[in-house]
């Protein structure tokens, strides 16, 4: 048996060998403590696949992060509970806990359920939109991009789809840059873009010889690069394309970060480039 190197969790265990006490407690603290703040931290909490309010008074499949704990709903008609006729309904997801084991999910499940615009634990739901009905409690509207809940003085954040690995792109004429020749460029993605984590930018069409290195990717908004004419000779560089993937937190709209902003993730795919 052996320690890992950075927790000293044990590993290399063998065929019947036995687990000390200490050690499986060890463990089990290492990773309660390390990786759920970790989770809240980097993913937050909201709907990152589906979360479609149906007009048939469902939530199709849903998946989303709520206090640490990974949800996934796929039945394709999870029922709202507690809609109300000649209202309109505030929908959300709410974390299930397992009332034996203090903050734990249960079976990766939630709940959908409305309200009149409270939400139903300020820590543990997520708001999805609203439904109203009228009074013989007939659908009368959905509504999944501009509407917030009544409640965003409270305690829980409002991220809706706060975790989507997409990319923006765009074609830009650099002009022209003398051989052994550098140009500081900054590069701004579309109104509505904001990468939460960003990642990796690709070039397209760059002269041979030249050479694009990225400076600066901090920025959710923008992203700084050093361009190089390493080659011999003098070259106009039209019709470059850059694309950057990363995880992107939709616009600020309404007072939420809402879902106005391009692209709607639909069920979660990744759009085609175009």
């Amino acid at each position: 048996m052996a320690d890992t190197p950075n927790w000293l969790l044990l590993t290399g265990l063998v065929n019947y060998q036995g687990v000390p006490v200490s050690r499986w407690n060890r463990l089990n603290s290492a990773l309660d403590a390390q990786v759920p703040p970790f989770e809240r931290l980097m993913f937050g909490n909201g709907i990152y696949y589906g979360g479609i309010i149906n007009a048939d008074k469902t939530v199709g499949a849903t998946k989303a992060w709520i206090n640490g704990a990974h949800i996934s709903m796929m039945d394709p008609d999870n029922a709202i509970s507690g809609l109300t006729n000649g209202l309109v309904n505030y929908v959300w997801l709410t974390e299930l806990q397992d009332v034996t084991v203090p903050d734990s999910p249960k079976d990766n499940v939630g709940q959908f359920s409305a309200t009149t615009g409270t939400r139903p634990e300020d820590s543990k739901s997520v708001f999805l939109g609203t439904i109203t009905l009228d009074l013989a409690g007939n659908v009368t509207g959905i509504e999944r991009w501009n509407c917030k809940p009544n409640d965003t003085t409270k305690h829980g954040p409002e991220y809706i789809f706060p975790l989507m690995m997409r990319y923006d792109w765009a074609d830009v004429d650099i002009g022209i840059i003398p051989p052994g020749g550098v140009a500081d460029l900054t590069f701004n993605h579309a109104e509505g873009w904001y990468f939460r984590v960003p990642g990796a930018v690709i070039w397209w069409n760059l002269p041979e010889g030249w050479e694009a290195v990225v400076i600066d990717n901090s920025s959710p908004t923008s992203f700084r690069v050093l361009m190089y004419n390493r080659s011999g000779y003098t070259v106009s560089a039209t019709a470059v394309r850059w694309l950057r993937w990363g995880l992107i937190r939709p616009a600020w709209t309404g007072g939420i970060w809402g879902r106005e902003s391009y692209p709607w993730p639909g069920a979660g795919g990744i759009l085609p480039i175009e």
